[in-house]
């Protein structure tokens, strides 16, 4: 993800995911510091390197958290917005 921390726009791209993984249509989820989905984020599925980018221009600053899931596999990121 970068940059973070971040102001308005991030992107996130993530590696480590594998083929097969892959050809299941991945979810990228947004949580806020309580848990709740913010924004569920829709990839570009014909890209080698699955990047989407989300704007948080309207959402307060603070901790938030990616969720990256695909097939069995998945991670978690901590991102941080200042405004």
């Amino acid at each position: 993800m970068y940059p973070n921390p971040f102001t308005t726009v991030v992107s996130v791209k993530w590696l480590g995911i594998s083929e097969a993984n892959l050809k299941v249509c991945p979810t990228i989820q947004i949580y806020n510091l309580s848990g709740r989905l913010v924004k569920t984020l829709i990839p570009n599925l014909l890209s080698l390197i699955p990047v989407v980018s989300w704007d948080a221009s309207q959402s307060p600053a603070g901790i938030y958290f990616v969720r990256l899931t695909a097939g069995d596999w998945s991670t978690t990121k901590k991102l941080i917005l200042i405004k």
